[in-house]
């Protein structure tokens, strides 16, 4: 474990640090998902889950500055975690799994390997790795729960995959 910087320090403000972490990923996937997903979005219905956000498709112009703008905010969640290791009891193994968060989101719909177009893969993947958890996906994925999951689909459809 790392030696703390800081001793006394709320839980509530290590909890917006690290949201804060999570947050500069989180929005980095958005941009480099819009960069790298336009040819799908130019082919695709646009809905409230799907179609990327549209932007850059009416102003293909910001393509560099999306991509740019995701690179800063995956920098800048590397370097909160950082920091977050250095002023909090947190152990140094957080900077790999923030390394990691960073690395899927950007590859999700990155060339290659694009790692939206392999999810069959990733849940065998999780089926063996991580049980139990990843033996529901596992099921859910063979159609074992084919009730369930068709009414998780039919409640995402009917709620949030209405043409915008």
């Amino acid at each position: 474990m790392s030696t703390p910087l800081l001793i006394d320090v709320s839980l509530p403000v290590r909890l917006l640090f690290g949201w804060t972490i999570l947050a500069a990923g989180q929005l980095s996937v958005s941009y480099s998902n819009d960069y790298f997903d336009r040819a799908a979005d130019r082919a695709g219905v646009r809905t409230r889950i799907s179609g990327g956000s549209g932007v850059l498709l009416e102003r293909p112009d910001l393509a560099p500055a999306a991509r740019q703008i995701a690179l800063v905010l995956i920098g800048s969640s590397l370097l909160l975690a950082l920091f977050y290791v250095l002023l909090f009891p947190a152990p140094l193994s957080f900077l790999p799994f923030v390394l990691a968060g960073n690395l899927v989101g950007w590859y999700y719909t990155a060339p290659p390997p694009a790692l939206a177009s392999l999810l069959p893969v990733a849940m065998a993947a999780a089926a063996c790795l991580r049980p139990p958890v990843g033996r529901a996906a596992a099921v859910a994925a063979a159609g074992r729960n084919l009730a369930a999951l068709a009414v998780f689909v039919l409640l995402a459809d009917l709620a949030l995959a209405a043409p915008l």
